[in-house]
């Protein structure tokens, strides 16, 4: 867990950062644009080879690709929601004096936020996958995990263990989806497009 937090948490930096300015500027967004997508469709396990060989059999490697798994879906999802914004609320915003980076703060960042919302759930997603992936390719000593348990429970021919850890990988996966869609019903209600619980 504590890899997969704290990768996720580095993740949603840069990928807000990369979001924000790739949406800002139409000449990062016509070259890197297309990359961002690119990189979200290819498959996590496929960075591995690239990862190892840059950074060995480390928690580097591991990061790595949970870095490039979760970054582009983050980026993604503030560059969608930027896009979706109402232009008469921008045209509101400038009017009231917003511009340049206040533009952002007050107006289309907190537009976009449902939308930047559902992209750092997927985020965590293709994290989450990612580190799992990484956990039962990359056996790192004195570290713990739930990839190496479950490759030892292979191994040692242990299915009910196995299975017990495939339970705790799923709910693990379910309560970070609640936490999620909790985060999201609450911006929802607060803007009126979802009625509130009783």
């Amino acid at each position: 867990m504590t890899r997969g937090v704290v990768g996720f948490a580095i993740a949603a930096v840069i990928g807000l950062a990369v979001g924000v300015a790739t949406s800002r500027w139409r000449p990062l967004r016509s070259g890197v644009g297309a990359l961002i997508t690119g990189l979200q469709t290819m498959p996590s396990i496929a960075w591995f080879p690239l990862a190892i060989l840059l950074f060995q059999l480390s928690e580097k490697a591991i990061l790595f690709v949970i870095l490039i798994g979760a970054v582009p879906s983050i980026a993604n999802g503030v560059i969608g929601g930027v896009d979706y914004v109402p232009p008469l609320l921008i045209r509101a915003g400038r009017n009231l004096g917003a511009t340049g980076l206040a533009l952002y703060r007050h107006v289309i960042l907190p537009a976009a936020l449902p939308s930047i919302v559902s992209g750092l759930k997927q985020g965590w997603a293709f994290a989450w996958r990612s580190l799992l992936a990484g956990e039962l390719i990359v056996a790192i000593a004195n570290r713990p995990s739930l990839g190496a348990f479950l490759s030892n429970s292979r191994e040692l021919g242990q299915p009910a263990y196995m299975i017990a850890l495939m339970i705790a990988i799923l709910l693990i996966g379910v309560l970070v989806d609640t936490a999620f869609t909790a985060v999201d019903s609450s911006i929802r209600r607060r803007r009126g497009v979802a009625a509130a619980t009783s």
